[in-house]
């Protein structure tokens, strides 16, 4: 059974325009075979299309990185504020809790003389 295209979209918070870039697609029937292989019903042609050319001169008309720059990530100030960070207390939790000493009785411990039974006299 395969996922309804705009469904898988959501559940991954993803775009098409970010399947296309990830998966470095070039025509509708590489989208397809990505698609094919995540069990997802594939977009209609049309709608790809318009994606694609909407992002294809975009792509065009970024400048070639030269050889030196491969492998270096460029990162703007959009990407970083959109990170999302975790705000974590730096309190622990223990130092809002009172602590419980154990009481130790220094006491030596008393011993019962137990008395033997005698046994009856007849």
């Amino acid at each position: 059974m395969k996922l309804d295209y705009h469904y898988f979209l959501q559940r991954r918070n993803i775009t098409t325009e970010s399947i296309i870039l990830n998966n470095k697609i070039k025509s509708y029937d590489d989208f397809l075979n990505v698609l094919k292989t995540l069990r997802v019903n594939p977009l209609p042609k049309s709608e790809f299309e318009f994606v694609y050319n909407k992002l294809m001169p975009s792509i065009d008309s970024q400048k070639k990185a030269p050889l030196s720059s491969i492998g270096k990530e460029k990162t703007n100030a959009k990407q970083v504020s959109d990170t999302k960070t975790s705000v974590r207390s730096t309190r622990t939790r223990n130092t809002s809790r009172t602590k419980t000493k154990r009481v130790t009785d220094n006491k030596k411990s008393t011993t019962r003389n137990v008395s033997k039974k005698k046994p009856a006299e007849d």
